[in-house]
């Protein structure tokens, strides 16, 4: 940065009119003339020698405080960076043991966060396999007491039929009877009968007897 100062101050300079007119005037002076003429300008060259010169060390010296000036910036402003870094490596310095006890706390939470969850996936799995078991012998009691109450439907079932087919048997039976003792009964009510109006007409007539024999 300091070079590029140094060398954007000289080319200034250089290129400015009080410079370009001394050169010109050089050039000018170094040009084929008379030998008086010469002579005077052999005179005036060595006078603006000097002079230049001058110039020359008066624009280094600017230069030179100048680039002096712009070390000390530099060397201001790196200095600020570097004490601004310090001071932050400083306060990272300082907050490393806190987080590094922060990562510590961190990774037993961890670690106790992972044997928990260890814990939990072994008691589901217990518990998974629990259920498959309750639910295998759930349903082979079911299917067992499904089949056992088909077999008592089925014997149910069929002394039902067995009953009921005696019970019509039995009813046929009984039916029958009475239809022969409804006859039997019929028929010794018609006797009876007969056998009253029988007896009336033998009294009547016996009665009418006696009458007409007094």
């Amino acid at each position: 940065m300091a070079a590029v100062a140094t060398a954007g101050s000289l080319q200034s300079h250089l290129h400015s009119p009080h410079s370009l007119g001394a050169i010109g005037a050089l050039t000018k002076r170094s040009g084929s003339v008379p030998g008086s003429a010469r002579g005077t300008a052999c005179s005036n060259e060595t006078d603006a020698v000097p002079l230049f010169k001058k110039h020359l060390e008066a624009t280094e010296e600017k230069l030179s405080v100048q680039i002096g000036r712009v070390q000390q910036q530099n060397e201001k402003l790196r200095e600020a960076a570097f004490s601004r870094v310090d001071a932050k490596l400083c306060g990272f310095e300082a907050l490393q043991p806190k987080i590094d006890r922060r990562l510590a706390e961190l990774s037993g939470n961890l670690q106790g966060l992972s044997s928990e969850l260890q814990v939990q996936i072994r008691r589901a799995d217990q518990m998974d396999s629990r259920l498959r078991s309750w639910k295998q012998e759930l349903e082979d009691t079911i299917d067992a007491r499904f089949a056992e109450l088909e077999r008592s439907f089925q014997q149910i079932e069929s002394s039902a039929r067995l009953s009921s087919s005696c019970s019509e048997d039995s009813i046929n039976r009984w039916s029958r009877r009475l239809l022969r003792l409804e006859g039997l009964v019929d028929e010794r009510t018609a006797r009876t009968r007969d056998g009253t109006q029988k007896a009336s007409i033998r009294t009547n007539s016996d009665c009418l007897l006696h009458r007409s024999k007094a």
